[in-house]
């Protein structure tokens, strides 16, 4: 029996409630080392869909099994109409009330416990550990996550003594009541990181319920996202006391409308990292010792860019970026202990006004410009490459568009677009010789490539490039400058021609030969750049790719099973087949 029970101890044995069961149902020795197992391993993945009467099920084995319990989570797919029989709202309300009743339910006897306790032993245990027995009698659950199976009542079920993480989402459960929800958070006194969500955008959750966790003493980090109702003053009362938290990620709304949050926050001298999602406006202070910052607006105005130059010891900066001159973006570099600077540019503003404050920054390191439904002017454009070639300690950068065109505008109005420019892109980046990672991405339908012709020979001088996308641009990509890349780029994990002008067979052979790639894409929508076979299997030398599109056509018809749109399927089996045999074949080490 002691070998068995020690057996049970092992997270190999103990995670997985279906070993337990098979062990229970073995043999009575079997039977009695998991009644007496006191492993805290097991790991419970509860469908909230399933029949009723195996949610039951479920109440009865945890009542018995309580003490082995060491995570719970429980989500559900899909919003259904109906499951099994009963309106979605009946049968979620019904699973609500089943696990309440299981977590309420605990097991009767201390988790390994001796049958037959001597009356000093027991006499002792209840004079100087009754409360600790009652815990170790049940549930000592450490996590607990779910999506819908989320009410005030099963909150307040939750062991409190073992609790140190919750995630909750309460997009799919009834509102509940604002002081209820406090009340119950304020019970779980060992909680340390909390994320709680509620992504229903017709149904305000009210934003009181953070007032409870001012009692929780241990809470480090805390992840408040979604749709709450009158929350800038619960937010301000919260955040205005000295709080343990070291992490916090915040992003409110309201009826789709972010409030103006002005929050206080110099008493929380523990934090370190932020994220925060919303305007910083005048009066915000910021906790003093932050280290890691991310923010989504950083507008230039003088009260949120005067609340980040207080952090003194901010180390990483992430910002989107909508300002609408250079100044602003340059002062950053004033901070003394900025090492890693990530700018975004906002979609609602010009990157071109702020793009001659990046030779500026030493700090930035990773700048996103532009998607591939965006226009720039020739001039925009010719800004966005003056500021970005002095950019020097550039490792990641990102400049997608859809086409360089004349712009006619009117009142702030664009009312006239005209004729359509190139530009030589690459060679302007060519001297950022810490790149890593590059994406100059262009719109596969775009009627006119906005490179030069031939333009992409010029970032074979980038050979510390592991990551390159270069899409969409058509007949300015062609075969002789993709084979000239991947000859010079050979560290390349991650490269992306697709919808260019290629013709796999000329230049499949240098590709073949960039032994580091775990992510190859190719696809395009012209029939003369068909991938073969032979030329598929000439790619099987990259033993470690994980990912390969060869797709062929316009990607909105991705659905139309058509032998000239796809790769038969045959032929990419026999492909992968091939690789991952090359990859068990690999030594290890």
């Amino acid at each position: 029996m002691l070998a068995l029970s020690i057996a049970l101890e092992h997270p190999a044995a103990s995670t997985d409630p279906r070993v337990l069961c098979a062990a229970a149902r073995a043999c009575k020795a079997w039977r009695e080392a998991v009644q007496q197992c006191r492993a805290c391993h097991t790991v419970v993945n509860l469908d909230p869909a399933s029949p009723l009467l195996q949610l039951r099920s479920f109440t009865q084995w945890l009542a018995k099994h309580a003490p082995l319990v060491k995570s719970i989570t429980a989500s559900c797919g899909a919003l259904q109409q109906t499951v099994h029989g009963l309106p979605w709202q009946q049968h979620l309300a019904a699973a609500q009330r089943l696990l309440q009743r299981a977590l309420q339910t605990p097991a009767s006897q201390p988790a390994g416990a001796p049958a037959a306790a001597t009356a000093d032993h027991a006499a002792a245990a209840v004079a100087t550990s009754s409360q600790q027995q009652r815990h170790q009698a049940g549930l000592r659950v450490g996590s607990f996550s779910s999506n819908c199976l989320v009410t005030p009542g099963i909150l307040a079920a939750l062991p409190s003594h073992s609790l140190t993480c919750l995630d909750v989402e309460l997009m799919r459960s009834r509102a509940p009541d604002g002081a209820a929800l406090a009340a119950a958070l304020a019970m779980l006194s060992s909680l340390q990181q909390l994320r709680m969500y509620n992504l229903n955008r017709h149904r305000a959750v009210a934003g009181s319920c953070v007032l409870g966790l001012a009692q929780l003493q241990q809470l480090t980090s805390l992840t408040f996202h979604g749709n709450w109702s009158d929350c800038q003053q619960p937010l301000q009362q919260l955040l205005a006391q000295p709080l343990p938290l070291r992490q916090l990620n915040i992003h409110c709304w309201t009826a789709n409308v972010q409030p103006v949050l002005t929050l206080d926050m110099a008493a929380l001298v523990s934090m370190r990292e932020m994220t925060c999602w919303q305007d910083l406006p005048e009066g915000s202070v910021l906790p003093p010792h932050l280290t890691q910052l991310q923010l989504d607006c950083l507008a230039g105005s003088a009260s949120g860019l005067a609340a980040v130059l207080e952090l003194q010891q901010l180390q990483r900066l992430t910002a989107v970026v909508s300002c609408e001159e250079p100044q602003p973006l340059a002062r950053l570099a004033q901070l003394p202990a900025l090492q890693h600077l990530v700018v975004r540019c906002s979609p609602d503003a010009d990157p071109a006004a702020t793009a001659a404050a990046w030779p500026l920054l030493p700090q930035l390191v990773e700048l996103e410009i532009g998607s591939t439904f965006d226009c720039f002017s020739p001039e925009q454009m010719g800004a966005l490459l003056a500021g970005l070639s002095g950019a020097t300690c550039l490792t990641k950068l990102q400049l997608a568009a859809s086409e360089v065109r004349e712009q006619q505008w009117e009142d702030g109005e664009l009312v006239e677009m005209h004729d359509y420019h190139t530009v030589s892109a690459c060679a302007a980046l060519a001297g950022l010789a810490r790149l890593q990672e590059l994406d100059l991405s262009s719109s596969w339908d775009a009627e006119e490539p906005w490179l030069k012709a031939g333009d992409a020979a010029a970032l074979t001088a980038l050979t510390g490039l592991t990551k390159l996308i270069l899409s969409g641009h058509h007949s300015a990509v062609a075969d002789v400058e993709a084979a000239a890349l991947a000859r010079s780029l050979t560290q390349l994990r991650h490269l992306d021609l697709s919808f260019n002008h290629l013709d796999p067979m000329t230049c499949l052979v240098a590709i073949a030969k960039l032994t580091q790639l775990t992510e190859l894409s190719l696809g395009n929508a012209y029939e003369l750049c068909r991938m073969t076979q032979q030329g598929l299997m000439t790619l099987t030398t990259l033993k470690r790719l994980q990912k390969l599109d060869v797709n062929r056509g316009n990607p909105q018809d991705e659905f139309e099973e058509s032998e000239q749109s796809y790769t038969p399927e045959q032929d990419m089996e026999q492909f992968w087949a091939a690789v991952r045999g090359q990859q068990r074949r690999q030594p290890v080490g």
